[in-house]
């Protein structure tokens, strides 16, 4: 009956942090576990998403969070069509989404499996490429779109397109350049340009 109560008492409160309430709820269980959609660049957003947080590229629960939020902002926007002015957003971008979305995944894997010495510089240029699909593009859809730094912004889609696999070291490098040609990386990231 105890045990009962206790996850009763966890389920309605979180601060409480019983043997019960650690036995049956796993707390490291992906916050991403339950988005799914039927899009299939969509599905290529969350598998990076997913394989950011299983690798500890995140630096706390509130950035995943913040990213989360993003997800469900595009997640939406791919799920359907998009309005006149998604489209005209669409067609100032230099190159279709769906080539820097698609090398999401080989980035994410190149950075799961890195030197853990390079890993935190690795790792944060891949941040910084999931901050475009789960930050700046959302925020670039709901915003004047006059105010964008195009030319910045396609640089940008550009380099994470031409991602190459077999040098990827150096196409992470030539992102982190287009990036910082205008703005901190961690900037970027917190979406503070």
């Amino acid at each position: 009956m105890l045990c009962v109560l206790s996850v009763y008492t966890y389920s309605s409160s979180a601060q409480v942090s019983s043997f019960c309430s650690r036995v049956f709820f796993n707390r490291k269980a992906s916050v991403f576990a339950g988005v799914e959609s039927n899009n299939l660049l969509a599905q290529i957003i969350i598998k990076g998403l997913r394989m950011s947080e299983e690798s500890h590229r995140f630096v706390n629960r509130k950035q995943i969070r913040e990213f989360e939020k993003g997800l469900m902002e595009i997640k939406e926007f791919l799920e359907r069509s998009p309005t006149h002015k998604e489209q005209d957003v669409l067609r100032r971008l230099g190159v279709s989404i769906e080539q820097p979305i698609n090398k999401i995944p080989e980035i994410m894997e190149f950075v799961r499996t890195v030197d853990p010495t390079e890993g935190p510089y690795f790792g944060q240029i891949a941040q910084a490429v999931l901050a475009v699909f789960s930050k700046h593009i959302p925020t670039i859809l709901k915003e004047d779109a006059s105010h964008t730094d195009w030319s910045r912004m396609n640089n940008i889609l550009r380099t994470i397109a031409a991602f190459d696999g077999q040098r990827p070291q150096f196409s992470l490098y030539k992102i982190k350049r287009a990036i910082e040609g205008r703005y901190s990386l961690k900037e970027f990231i917190l979406c503070r340009v």
